[in-house]
């Protein structure tokens, strides 16, 4: 899969976690990836792609906004 974010390719084959940083943007997370218990429950969520915009630009996006892509989450009784 092709990714640019601001005109720049990004890698989508990174380890989960992974934070990109774009001057004069901000981040984007690839595959992100979270999971916590608490007591009998179980969960995980997964996020496909999260653009982070912590830098002011001109592309329209507010400080703060995040774009995110793709997301799932699951969670089990145990």
């Amino acid at each position: 899969m092709n990714l640019l974010v601001a005109g720049t390719p990004v890698d989508v084959s990174l380890p989960p976690n992974t934070r990109v940083y774009f001057p004069g943007l901000g981040h984007v997370l690839v595959n992100e990836q979270r999971s916590w218990l608490a007591g009998p429950v179980a969960s995980a969520s997964t996020t496909a792609l999260r653009v982070v915009v912590t830098t002011a630009h001109t592309f329209g996006l507010r400080v703060g906004a995040q774009l995110i892509v793709a997301d799932s989450a699951v969670q089990a009784r145990c």
